[in-house]
């Protein structure tokens, strides 16, 4: 008996240790990740705080073997402060619910190659806008660090060519910053799902010994993705600043991975596809000064198609021309 369960250990395959992957997309994909974003600062003994409902949509444009092409719709909603706002509506009689400016809308199409590096791609803006290989692209901005992101690619992680495992580490350069070290902190079973945390870290050199009134910052990150299917589940990323040794700002970013994965084929593809060829075109016509009957023109698009979430697009523009 002792020499057959022997052999039955010997014979049990090992298992292999979970790695990270890049996400899968495939093409009329679209997910939406929904959160906040929580600001406080600092000065002289007033701390200020400010909060933002944040959604970010994706669609999934085109995909090949070597990049996936991405539109990513970022809205930044102010958030009344709950402390504040009854004590106001008292004092002023107006509801702040009720009188709520329009969100900070940015729509932009993202390339993401096979190892999750992104850029930004400027293609040639008359729909319906055609993406290729040779579209031109430029670099995606480091995050801010004093203001929100106006572009929340927090789902999406820079990986090395080798895929990571547990206890991993890996370091990516960013323009006139320090390294952003990454590293697979620790593996979970989310929904029946195996997920692994990717935690990230970047700071100045002076941050843990500051000295005198200089200013330091650190910036980390938690992104807790698939293994299967490489798709974050959630992700959170928090910048400081400090002058001396007292932080004097502080930010974070929280969001979740609200709606799955669901595709679009056929004419919900296209109907998605032309409202967000519109934006992206009419905001560059805005950019470069060709602003010729821009609203008769957003009037006479919106009357023709049907309206799709990325319509808040099309009326960002529509805003930014008044």
């Amino acid at each position: 008996m002792l020499a057959t369960c022997t052999l039955l250990l010997m014979l049990a395959p090992t298992r292999a240790e979970p790695t990270a992957p890049t996400p899968h997309f495939g093409r009329g994909d679209e997910m939406v990740y929904t959160g906040e974003v929580a600001e406080e600062s600092t000065r002289v003994d007033l701390t200020n705080r400010r909060r933002f409902g944040l959604e970010v949509r994706i669609f999934v444009l085109e995909t090949t073997d070597a990049f996936t092409d991405l539109a990513v719709l970022t809205l930044l909603q102010s958030k009344e402060d709950p402390n504040v706002a009854p004590a106001a509506a008292a004092v002023t009689g107006v509801d702040p619910a009720k009188n709520r400016t329009p969100p900070a809308v940015r729509l932009e199409m993202v390339r993401v190659d096979a190892n999750g590096r992104t850029t930004l791609l400027v293609p040639k803006p008359m729909p319906p806008i055609t993406l290729t290989a040779a579209t031109e692209t430029k670099a995606i901005p480091p995050v801010s660090l004093d203001s929100p992101t106006t572009l929340e690619l927090g789902f999406l992680v820079p990986l090395p060519e080798k895929r990571p495992t547990l206890k991993a580490a890996w370091t990516i350069s960013e323009m006139d910053r320090p390294d952003l070290t990454w590293a697979v902190a620790q593996s979970a079973v989310s929904n029946g799902a195996e997920v692994l945390e990717l935690a990230g870290r970047q700071q100045t050199a002076k941050w843990e010994n500051p000295s005198g009134l200089d200013k330091n910052w650190r910036r980390t990150d938690s992104v807790w993705v698939g293994t299967g299917d490489g798709l974050a589940r959630q992700f959170t990323r928090t910048t400081e600043t400090k002058e001396g040794l007292h932080v004097i700002e502080k930010r974070t970013v929280r969001c979740v991975l609200s709606s799955p994965p669901s595709p679009n084929r056929g004419e919900g593809y296209n109907a998605i596809r032309k409202e967000i060829d519109a934006a992206v075109s009419f905001a560059a016509d805005l950019d470069a000064g060709r602003a010729t009957r821009l609203s008769d023109r957003l009037d006479d698009f919106e009357r023709r198609h049907r309206e799709t979430p990325y319509r808040a697009a099309l009326e960002a523009v529509r805003r930014r021309a008044k």
